[in-house]
């Protein structure tokens, strides 16, 4: 997909991934970039807080405490569908193990930090 001429990023290739935390109002900045790098670990390009950082469920919801982290995930339509038909492509299975890689390891930081924390 490509930025829409109102957007910031008018005219320019978008990655495969956005990913946003309200500018750092969300989620700690080790959590996202945490999430970043996973993503990236897949092969696929990700962008933070651009052209989108998160909206109203992340204000709502997350904190900077570390205690409750709220990201938003944005996938560009064009890593996993013809634009046109709505059909899934080949990139399908990709980003379904991208988005099983990144709740992987979401799930395993959590309960690691969960044990570590109830042992202190």
């Amino acid at each position: 997909a490509v930025g829409a001429p109102t957007h910031a990023d008018a005219g320019k290739e978008r990655m495969d991934f956005c990913i946003g935390n309200l500018k750092g109002t969300s989620s700690t900045t080790d959590f996202i970039e945490f999430v970043a790098d996973t993503i990236r670990g897949a092969g696929f390009t990700c962008s933070v807080n651009t052209p989108y950082s998160g909206g109203e469920l992340n204000r709502r919801y997350g904190n900077t405490d570390g205690t409750r982290e709220s990201i938003m995930v944005e996938i560009n339509k064009r890593t996993f569908m013809d634009v046109k038909t709505f059909r899934k492509t080949e990139g399908f299975a990709a980003i379904q193990d991208a988005a099983r890689a990144v709740l992987r390891a979401v799930t395993q930081r959590a309960r690691e930090r969960a044990t570590h924390n109830s042992s202190h």
